[in-house]
């Protein structure tokens, strides 16, 4: 006999995976709501504190800090751009690539200087951590023509004005 998890001692008889009665669910993510509700009403309370535990915490160790802020930057960084190149196709336009290592994002029409200036302002010269930050909170917008490549053919793009891929295939 298997007992709910939530603790209320009643039997289980639904489906072996089941760890919690659907009532006692219910009442488990209303509390969360509520807790979260409460949580985000005393935010303006405690945020000095908070910046009061972040800055000791710095203080007591910041290189381990700076390191943890380096890893959570790389880690939004990739998310961003991962989404980014799912959203716009995912694979090279030219050759077919898929591995993520290898793809980036190119502006066909040679108008990503006036994007980038578009979506970061006078800050246009960012990182590209900001410009796939910028495109995600953006809604990875389809103002301007953004497709996928992987970097040879980008480059090639850039500097010979075609990829030799288009050359093989008798294009």
């Amino acid at each position: 006999m298997r007992l709910c998890a939530c603790g209320c001692g009643k039997k289980l008889d639904g489906a072996p995976q089941q760890r919690r009665r659907p009532e006692c669910r219910r009442k488990a993510h209303l509390n969360r709501q509520k807790r979260h509700r409460e949580n985000r009403k005393n935010y303006p309370v405690h945020k000095e504190a908070e910046r009061q535990r972040a800055a000791s915490r710095y203080n007591a160790n910041p290189e381990r800090e700076k390191a943890r802020m380096r890893e959570r930057a790389k880690r939004i960084h990739t998310a961003d751009r991962l989404a980014a190149i799912k959203t716009y196709g995912g694979a090279c336009v030219c050759c077919g690539e898929a591995c993520p290592q290898f793809l980036t994002l190119q502006h066909p029409d040679k108008d990503g200087h006036i994007h980038r200036k578009e979506l970061l302002g006078k800050n246009h010269r960012n990182s590209p951590g900001a410009f796939f930050r910028k495109l995600r909170q953006s809604g990875f917008p389809r103002k301007y023509r953004i497709e996928v490549a992987c970097w040879n053919c980008h480059m090639a793009h850039d500097l010979y004005g075609s990829c030799p891929h288009t050359h093989e295939n008798g294009e």
